[in-house]
């Protein structure tokens, strides 16, 4: 195996990435991982040395662009094609962004926005994290928000105000556009299906309120997968199954059936740990669910489980596949050249590429 000189964020550290491959090729076996301290000055891509038992040398650079001001807050990602990716930034509402990789895994032209097609102004804030599905013969990405609530408080004083949070399916054109259509009671729907989150729904996600991370996609069950951050259930963290009973079938919460949630049977840390991403294994067998930090301040690692979709929610861990500065938000699996790969974007501005 070796690791690619993409970047996973927007500041000089490196990253193990050796047992998030294990779970991507399935093979259980974690070769080691490694460690990196964080450069407040993301300049210049920083070659990171490693041990002589640590394996191949991790390079890291960041995107080469930012998103106007600020860096991209990359947080969710998936594969559209041989060395195309396409990421949301949660800053950004209307659009997502296209990246494109060159052979060796650097990034191979500049970012390219994607306008969504048909979606009405105001309509979703804070978009999470993407999924990918093929439906009827034609490709959707479905996008989610957190549902979280607005910080600080409302007017007059009042509780803060909900995001607004449209949940997304949007078809991918032939020419690559990307049209879109937005459920917008989703949110009520869910929080009034789905009990586990009915109590936290008007709680700040700063103390446990509702907020969501991950979205994977189920095709043998056409079931969407939920990865919620807070609240957790039993001290563990879970994802939330719901069903399309019509695959094809129009985008309302009439067509949707919320399926009991999956309890993660993560390992315990000394603070609480929620999901923070969700994509689906190579050859479509199984899932990764990236765990981290529940909530702002907490320091439990980010860590990759490979979950095979049982509704025991037995999970693998493979430890120490990030470094702890990593904010690994999004995770892919995919090709370039051919050759299998896993892509990671980083809210700090970057994303890195480990070849299967």
């Amino acid at each position: 195996m070796r690791f690619s000189t993409a970047s996973i964020i927007s500041t000089g550290m490196r990253f193990g990435l050796v047992a998030l491959l294990a779970a991507a090729s399935q093979s259980g076996n974690a070769a080691g991982a490694q460690k990196a301290k964080k450069s407040k000055s993301p300049k210049k891509p920083v070659a990171t040395a490693a041990s002589s038992t640590d394996g191949p040398m991790v390079a890291t650079v960041p995107f080469r662009e930012r998103n106007g001001k600020d860096v991209f807050n990359a947080s969710g990602i998936v594969a559209l094609g041989d060395s195309r990716f396409v990421f949301v930034d949660n800053n950004t509402n209307d659009a997502l962004f296209e990246l494109d990789l060159a052979p060796d895994g650097s990034q191979a032209a500049p970012i390219k926005r994607l306008p969504l097609r048909g979606l009405a102004p105001g309509s979703v804030d804070d978009i999470e994290d993407l999924a990918l599905a093929e439906i009827g013969g034609r490709r959707y990405i479905f996008a989610t928000p957190s549902f979280s609530l607005m910080k600080g408080k409302g007017k007059g004083g009042s509780a803060p105000a909900v995001r607004p949070s449209a949940l997304l399916r949007i078809a991918v054109g032939d020419d690559g556009s990307l049209t879109t259509e937005a459920m917008t009671g989703f949110r009520d729907w869910f929080v009034k299906n789905v009990p586990a989150v009915s109590a936290s729904a008007t709680k700040s996600a700063d103390v446990g309120g509702l907020n969501v991370e991950g979205l994977g996609w189920d095709a043998e069950r056409s079931t969407l997968l939920f990865g919620v951050r807070t609240p957790l259930v039993d001290g563990l963290p879970i994802l939330v199954p719901v069903r399309l009973k019509a695959t094809d079938g129009p985008w309302t919460t009439a067509n949707l059936e919320a399926l009991a949630p999956i309890k993660l049977q993560i390992d315990r840390g000394a603070g609480a740990q929620g999901v923070r991403g969700v994509t689906t294994r190579y050859q479509g067998k199984g899932f990764l669910v990236v765990v981290a930090n529940a909530m702002s301040g907490g320091k439990e690692p980010f860590v990759v489980y490979a979950w095979e979709g049982l509704d025991s929610g037995a999970v693998s861990k493979f430890p120490h596949a990030f470094a702890s500065q990593v904010k690994a938000e999004g995770l892919a699996v995919g090709t370039i050249g051919g050759k299998p790969v896993v892509v990671v974007v980083d809210d700090g501005g970057g994303f890195g590429v480990v070849w299967l």
